[in-house]
């Protein structure tokens, strides 16, 4: 049994959106700030603001990201205490298209029927994985799911890009 959902169906209006503007300084260093607007803020306005930014900034906006959020109010007592309940402990999935291009789906602190019974080996025909994965691939065109593994995540050592 997993624990309890209390976010709202994703249907008709969200709650509010959150647009994130992602920047480059001359040095390198990369920096996102994230503001929470009204649901019904367009597009016009969004272009907008981010252009007043730019027109103040020395960095290069090079990416903006627009959220719609459903929300609900956030409460760990709707989790349950089972054999993981370590949101830190995952279920990853590999799903890559032809190009060799890779996405990960995550599924935190996983419930106990997706293992194969007294192992930390994922079972594949576990029916909640196959409608998790199912609906994956329906939104990610020429995809396909290679590989599956638990997971207990660590400290990851700063990106580097070269």
């Amino acid at each position: 049994m997993p624990g309890t959902r209390t976010a709202p169906a994703v249907t008709a209006e969200p709650d509010y959106i959150l647009v994130s503007l992602v920047w480059y300084d001359w040095t390198g260093d990369q920096r996102t700030d994230t503001y929470q607007f009204d649901a019904g803020a367009t597009d016009i306005q969004i272009e907008a603001f981010a252009a007043a930014q730019q027109a103040l900034s020395n960095a290069t906006l090079w990416r903006i990201t627009r959220s719609e959020v459903f929300n609900s109010d956030g409460d760990s007592a709707n989790a349950l205490e089972e054999v993981w309940e370590n949101a830190k402990d995952n279920l990853v999935f590999l799903m890559k298209d032809i190009l060799n291009n890779s996405m990960d789906i995550f599924v935190p602190a996983p419930i106990n029927a997706a293992f194969i019974e007294q192992t930390e080996t994922i079972d594949p025909t576990n029916a909640d994985i196959v409608a998790l994965l199912t609906a994956s691939v329906a939104m990610r065109t020429g995809y396909a799911v290679k590989s599956g593994r638990f997971t207990h995540r660590r400290q990851i050592g700063t990106k580097v890009n070269i």
